[in-house]
């Protein structure tokens, strides 16, 4: 590549534009706006060859798919008074009408009738009108000493700029368009319309969240598993450490242990603490604060820890055998310094899994908005989609095909395949758990990623501690988490690069505890304390609201930012998402654009 000429269109959607109160930049000519105007052209002269009409029914059924040929789109402009299709459109306003004119004479000397092909024409080369044509995005090769132009490229050019009339002048004192326009009678647009400077989004990712060093228990080792915390070298090493646990009395023979049950009857045991004060001994109750003097209570106390005989006995009660390391952390940070039993972090290393400071086990992946699909994008069978409640279409008709699209329900996600195939570990993590550890019957039992179709996840960003229940409803290979606008928001997130977590639902409800929890300011962030069941699409953000809900972008859009008018001057003339509720209408989603893929490549660039 020596030149990049054009990086390209974006699209913008009229939400931003309404979230931010902005003024409409002019966009460029494009096949949506051009669709627009030929069915107001249409409507407003019905007597139309039935072969010109019919061709132009077809191409609006699907505009952004069909398009003219170079000599149909000029037949129809001439015949209508429409703008060329814009695929046959140059950018025109990249040029001067000085630049038009020398392209007017090399056309004009050099056509031959002799170099003319049924692929185009080849004319004497000519750098400055190259230069010319590329600046037009007019497509053109350069072919031994001459220039080859496509022959649907040279019927635009000659229709438009009419070389052969000898009689006809481009207008010097004009803008460039209506120079055209007045040349050869077709009416003009600007193809390239505003130019935008944008920056480097942040890459996509997904990856398993791992703390530094990763932890597969929230068990203190101290010095004794070295760098890493390692505690099967501290057990090859025959260590024994003093670490700060729990401080827990038995009621009924009062042995004080770290331990949940009491070591020596099997009892149950209470956390207990003694306030550095007055002495006063109070029993756990989520508080640091004594209730009788306000002076701080401590829950904890130093324990010489056998690691080996430890671990023995917690891979003794499992029935399994010790991973090649097994994490723990130097020191518990929490109030009352609760450590996890090692029974889980064994687990967890059986199946490479890491947890979070709350004892949780996170997927993080970028938030990528989703309001439709087919279930070919999402890799899942029709009869299963059907199964998971998606029996029609967006147009009503029954689900039959893979290519049919559908409107995402609110509270479904389509998550990373990586993503997936983490869950699916840790499904099997929580099935363990429940036999060897609690003896009750596994919950999941999954054997492939396609069985955690329909299984529930808990979302959650980190700057809140309210997760957000969601449905798994397919994959996609890229790395993000494609979920629907109000679920995004529901999290408190508005997409722009943002990236949270993922946990399968069992998981928090069994593994999370606030006796984790580091104690300090911020340590209740980013951590399960609640979890919303069913999301009220009236009580997210007003950004979601804000979210327009058009098939069709109306003509009137087009015409007011044609003329750069602020978004304000069409409020209430855009359905938005907000202006369905507010109405107590049923929330039905619409889209613009089509998109054949969810996925585009390089899935994850070097970056």
């Amino acid at each position: 590549v020596s030149r990049i000429l054009f990086l390209g269109d974006i699209l913008v959607s009229i939400g931003d534009l309404i979230e931010n109160n902005a003024e409409i930049r002019r966009p460029g000519y494009c096949e949506e706006w051009w669709a627009e105007e030929l069915r107001k052209a249409l409507d407003d002269r019905g007597d139309l060859p039935e072969a010109m009409a019919g061709k132009i029914r077809w191409i609006l059924e699907d505009p952004l798919r069909r398009k003219p040929s170079a000599e149909e789109s000029l037949r129809i402009s001439l015949a209508l008074g429409v703008p060329l299709h814009p695929e046959h459109l140059p950018y025109w306003s990249n040029a001067s009408i000085e630049d038009l004119e020398t392209l007017r004479s090399w056309i004009r000397r050099g056509l031959k009738a002799s170099s003319i092909s049924r692929d185009g024409a080849i004319l004497p080369y000519s750098g400055r009108v190259k230069e010319v044509l590329t600046r037009l995005l007019v497509e053109h090769r350069v072919s031994g000493n001459g220039i080859m132009l496509p022959t649907s490229w040279l019927k635009v050019l000659i229709a438009c700029l009419r070389p052969f009339d000898h009689e006809k002048e481009l207008d010097q004192n004009g803008d460039i368009f209506s120079a055209i326009e007045k040349i050869s009678g077709i009416k003009q647009r600007d193809k390239a319309g505003s130019f935008i400077g944008a920056r480097m989004g942040r890459p996509e990712k997904a990856a398993q969240r791992e703390m530094s060093p990763p932890v597969n228990v929230l068990f203190p080792v101290g010095e004794a598993g070295g760098s890493s915390r390692d505690l099967i070298s501290a057990t090859r090493n025959g260590a024994k450490a003093v670490v700060e646990l729990a401080s827990r009395r038995c009621g009924d023979c009062g042995e004080i242990t770290w331990m949940e049950r009491c070591p020596k009857c099997g009892r149950p045991t209470k956390l207990m603490g003694v306030c550095e004060s007055c002495g006063l001994e109070v029993e756990y109750a989520g508080d640091g604060a004594c209730p009788r003097c306000g002076g701080r209570v401590i829950y904890s106390r130093r324990y010489l820890v056998n690691f080996g005989e430890e671990l023995y006995k917690a891979l003794k009660r499992i029935s399994e055998q010790a991973p090649p390391k097994l994490k723990g952390v130097k020191g518990l940070n929490s109030l009352a310094k609760v450590p996890e039993l090692l029974e889980k972090g064994v687990l967890r290393a059986k199946y490479g899994l890491c947890i979070y400071k709350d004892g949780t086990i996170r997927f993080d992946a970028t938030n990528v908005p989703l309001t439709h699909f087919t279930p070919r994008q999402v890799g899942v069978p029709v009869e299963k989609l059907r199964e998971l409640g998606y029996a029609h279409d967006i147009r009503g008709r029954r689900l039959e095909s893979p290519d049919q699209v559908l409107e995402l329900m609110i509270q479904d996600v389509v998550i990373p395949r990586r993503a997936a195939e983490h869950l699916l570990k840790v499904s099997k993590f929580i099935d363990d758990l429940l036999v060897k550890l609690a003896g009750m019957q596994p919950f999941y039992k999954l054997s492939s990623i396609d069985d955690l179709l329909g299984h529930l996840v808990a979302a959650l960003s980190p700057h809140t501690y309210a997760g957000v229940v969601g449905r798994i409803i397919g994959f996609t290979d890229s790395l993000a988490c494609l979920a629907h606008p109000i679920f995004h928001a529901a999290k408190r997130r508005d997409c722009d690069g943002d990236e949270d977590s993922i946990m399968l639902l069992l998981d928090p409800l069994i593994n999370f505890s606030k006796l984790y929890l580091p104690a300090r300011v911020g340590g209740r962030m980013d951590t399960p304390l609640l979890i919303t069941v069913i999301i009220d699409p009236r009580e997210v953000d007003e950004q979601a609201h804000n979210l327009d809900v058009i098939d069709r972008i109306p003509l009137e859009f087009y015409e007011a930012a044609e003329k750069e008018r602020h978004i304000s001057e069409l409020a209430g003339r855009i359905p938005t998402i907000g202006y369905l509720l507010k109405a107590g209408r049923e929330l039905r989603i619409g889209y613009t654009h089509p998109q054949r893929s969810l996925t585009a490549h390089p899935v994850e660039s070097s970056y």
